[in-house]
């Protein structure tokens, strides 16, 4: 009767845990469906900015040098010689003037920042090398609609005039199907519960951060990835994090309740072996999952591939012996 009413206790506490991890979830996703256009948004720009002053400062004076034929270069009122201010060309110049008002006003300029963001994103994703055993059955369907609707983007944008014909359902559309990709991604880019079953992997590491990498390709694109990646992590981390979260309104199965509630126990008088056999005595997918969720809701950590209660699980614990 006693282990009965303690189960309970236990069951209690921990959905008590659970609607406090989901407040938490709540104030996280509405922050990150803020911040992460924000981030996207400044990213483009950076490198929208970067290609419009390489273009001004060094391919459109090697051009003019090569052929000075702009009439505003031979006038006597401006004389622009090799050694001045690339600046001072596009000011001054035609080419210049006509190359800085297209690059402003026509939205393709804008439309293909927001391409390259993507594209690098999809080449996140499918250059990812995690074994097979990580990934979900769903994963290679994700992958495929995603370079679908990235590929149906690409032909609206550089296919069709409709960017110049018509801006505003170009932009409805350009949206749509880029909002469409990033959620096919992040999907494709979450493991599955079966990452979390090795307790190296108790806390999820972007793979072109590990140290060891399958093949140069990736090495390469580890080492770029370390320049420019951090905005891509973001936001894949974040979105990746939005879905991750949806089992807190779910709950947790039956039995990765019960699992959960006997490795909490285990954990408690310091028996690991226990806990682990416990685990282990799930699919990957159960196991995985429940130690996900009770590092989510910071009541189990692992140190050196051992599981151990935090702080907060400690209390958890002394709260349910009070009970």
């Amino acid at each position: 009767m006693a282990s009965s009413s303690r189960k309970s206790d236990l069951k209690r506490l921990l959905q008590r845990e659970i609607a406090r991890k989901r407040k938490e979830a709540n104030t996280f996703n509405s922050t990150s469906l803020l911040v992460i256009p924000t981030v996207v948004v400044i990213t483009v720009a950076l490198f929208l900015l970067t290609v419009f002053l390489l273009m001004t400062w060094v391919v459109l004076p090697l051009s003019n040098l090569i052929s000075p034929s702009d009439p505003l270069l031979n006038s006597r009122r401006i004389s622009i010689r090799p050694g001045r201010a690339a600046a001072a060309r596009l000011l001054f110049t035609q080419r210049g003037m006509n190359f800085t008002e297209n690059y402003l006003t026509n939205p393709l300029t804008y439309a293909t920042g927001f391409n390259v963001f993507i594209g690098i994103l999809l080449l996140i994703v499918l250059a990812d090398p995690r074994p097979s055993r990580f990934r979900k059955p769903s994963d290679s369907l994700y992958k495929l609609v995603a370079a679908i609707a990235y590929a149906a983007n690409l032909g609206l944008c550089y296919g069709t005039s409709i960017a110049t014909g018509q801006t505003a359902l170009f932009w409805l559309a350009h949206s749509v199907l880029g909002v469409l990709t990033i959620a096919l991604l992040v999907n494709a880019y979450v493991p599955s519960p079966a990452y979390y079953s090795d307790l190296k992997h108790i806390h999820y590491e972007p793979w072109w951060q590990q140290s060891q990498l399958p093949s140069q390709f990736h090495a390469l694109l580890s080492l770029l990835l370390a320049k420019i990646g951090p905005p891509f992590e973001f936001v894949l981390d974040s979105c990746g994090e939005i879905i991750s979260n949806r089992w807190l309104w779910k709950g947790l199965k039956p039995a990765e309740q019960s699992t959960a509630l006997g490795v909490l126990t285990a954990l408690d008088i310091q028996d690991e072996r226990r806990a682990r056999s416990l685990l282990f005595s799930q699919s990957p997918e159960i196991s995985g999952h429940v130690i996900y969720a009770l590092k989510k809701l910071d009541l189990v950590e692992s140190i050196q591939r051992k599981l151990h209660l935090t702080s907060r699980g400690e209390q958890f614990m002394q709260a349910a012996r009070r009970s």
